[in-house]
């Protein structure tokens, strides 16, 4: 969002991209299903929202890994997870604190260690760095840039869903659609089974297919 020059040759390049792809399909003269999507949206954030890492870490009780939108922290050894709450809840600040499993915006609660047992969140509109990536970013000509993790209830968090072929409803706008049910949606077209082990719903997307 915040490259004007870069993101209007990237687009015009995509969209070259996307007319060989579709006049590609039209010439083989099969019908050919088309879906178009985007792993996740962009929000524009103001460099004068960064919140310094250095705030929040606490090398006797955690470690802290990644920064941004989310930030894992890691207990220590024979460190509680209500030893940290308790250290952090007074700090926050345009940011707030959850244990793991808590955490808004996750449908399900993370199974992979490596997101640690608590997680940071700043607001909407906020993101955590360094102090030396905050000097950076300030001596840059550019006053915003994008960024994306924060919680999916947010507009901005949404990405692009187009379908288009002789299995998908013309003209239909669909609301918003998780991308964990593309691939049931996929199998569904493709006349295969759908694993009984995915996350994905055919039933929350199967509205954009025609009815016979």
């Amino acid at each position: 969002p915040n490259n004007d020059k870069e993101l209007k040759k990237a687009l015009f390049d995509l969209d070259k991209d996307l007319g060989d792809l579709i006049k590609g399909a039209e010439a083989t003269g099969l019908a050919i299903n088309i879906i178009i999507v985007s792993d996740h949206g962009m929000a524009e954030v103001p460099t004068t929202k960064f919140l310094p890492i250095e705030d929040v870490k606490n090398d006797s009780l955690y470690t802290i890994v990644d920064n941004g939108a989310i930030v894992n922290i890691h207990p220590k050894k024979d460190v509680s997870e209500d030893a940290i709450i308790k250290y952090l809840k007074p700090k926050e600040n345009n940011f707030k604190v959850y244990k793991t499993e808590n955490t808004p915006g996750f449908e399900y609660s993370p199974r992979n260690k490596d997101w640690g047992a608590i997680q940071i969140l700043p607001d909407f509109g906020y993101y955590f760095s360094s102090s030396v990536g905050i000097a950076k970013r300030m001596k840059m000509s550019d006053s915003t840039f994008g960024v994306h993790g924060y919680d999916p209830k947010y507009k901005d968090m949404h990405g692009i869903f187009y379908a288009n072929g002789p299995a998908f409803k013309e003209r239909y706008v669909a609301p918003s659609q998780k991308n964990i049910d593309i691939y049931p949606l996929m199998c569904e077209i493709l006349d295969l089974e759908i694993p009984n082990d995915i996350d994905g719903n055919l039933n929350q997307i199967k509205s954009v297919l025609k009815t016979d």
